[in-house]
């Protein structure tokens, strides 16, 4: 789906319409518009922006290959998106892992031996202090409970990702209150996250 194609926009209408729904506000409608960049940013580069602080861009892939992390060390600031789990709705905290499983445990583990003490998750959360540090343990755990989980059905299914993907949804999503991910993004990046799980079963 490209952006400006027909089914892109309405998509996002679908969404803006969604989030209407849910009672969210403010809602931005403007349209996407295309920038220029300053600097390409390289993996573990050390950025020093204006403001005296030194920003590192970790590279931390999992969720995609090219991924990376924002570390401000001399505020213990770490903006993290989706390299830890989404914190969602009662407390559910759902991994991010797209790519690559091990990668992504790998990249968690190297973020929780920064000490942040501010987290600023992919979505809905920020966490502070001792917060911070649990909710990146917390996502380690999340991500090794969500791989059990898909193998069994995986398992159950002989491989079928399509039934793997619904007996997942049903258990994590179908009973998880509103405001959540709309569903056909959920079902797309469930799909992904079972097919990595897969993969992995299949080369160990």
């Amino acid at each position: 789906m490209k952006p400006g194609s027909k089914k892109f926009w309405e998509s996002g209408t679908r969404n803006t319409k969604n989030i209407k729904k849910m009672g969210l506000a403010p809602i931005n409608e403007k349209g996407f518009e295309s920038f220029g960049l300053d600097i390409l940013v390289q993996p573990d580069q050390t950025i020093e922006p204006t403001t005296g602080l030194s920003v590192v861009a970790l590279n931390t892939p999992g969720h995609t290959w090219d991924f990376i992390s924002y570390w401000i060390p001399k505020k213990k600031i770490l903006i993290a998106s989706e390299a830890v789990a989404t914190y969602e709705n009662k407390g559910y905290l759902q991994p991010e892992f797209l790519v690559d499983f091990d990668t992504y445990i790998d990249s968690l583990n190297r973020l929780k031996n920064l000490g942040a003490t501010i987290l600023c998750a992919g979505h809905h959360a920020v966490f502070t202090d001792e917060d911070a540090v649990v909710h990146i343990r917390s996502s380690i755990k999340a991500a090794n409970d969500y791989m059990s989980m898909t193998e069994i059905f995986l398992t159950l299914e002989k491989g079928n990702i399509e039934q793997a993907v619904l007996r997942v949804k049903a258990e994590e999503w179908d009973n998880r209150p509103w405001p959540k991910q709309p569903e056909s993004a959920y079902l797309l990046n469930t799909w992904q996250r079972v097919n990595t799980i897969w993969n992995r079963m299949n080369r160990n």
